[in-house]
C-alpha cells in the first residue's frame, strides 16, 4: 500500500477530506449499509366463508437502507 501524506486523504478515491478540502472542509465521510430479511412460516387457510381467501400463503420481506454521512 503506498504511503499517503496527511493532506492526501480521499473517500473512495473521489472526495477529498481533511484540512485541504476547501472552505467547507470535510473532516470525515462514511457510508452505512443495512439489510434485513424477514422469513415467515407458510400459512394455509381452509374453510373461509369467502372461498377466494382459501389457499397457502408464503411471505418473505426484504428491507434495506443506505446512508452517507459527512462530518464538518
Amino acid at each position: 500500500m503506498p504511503y499517503e501524506r496527511q493532506g492526501d486523504r480521499r473517500f473512495l478515491g473521489l472526495l477529498t477530506c481533511g484540512s485541504e478540502a476547501g472552505f467547507f472542509g470535510r473532516k470525515a465521510l462514511g457510508i452505512d449499509v443495512a439489510y434485513q430479511a424477514l422469513l415467515f412460516e407458510s400459512r394455509t387457510v381452509i374453510g373461509n366463508p369467502n372461498p377466494t381467501v382459501n389457499g397457502t400463503y408464503q411471505t418473505t420481506t426484504h428491507a434495506s437502507s443506505m446512508t452517507m454521512r459527512i462530518n464538518f
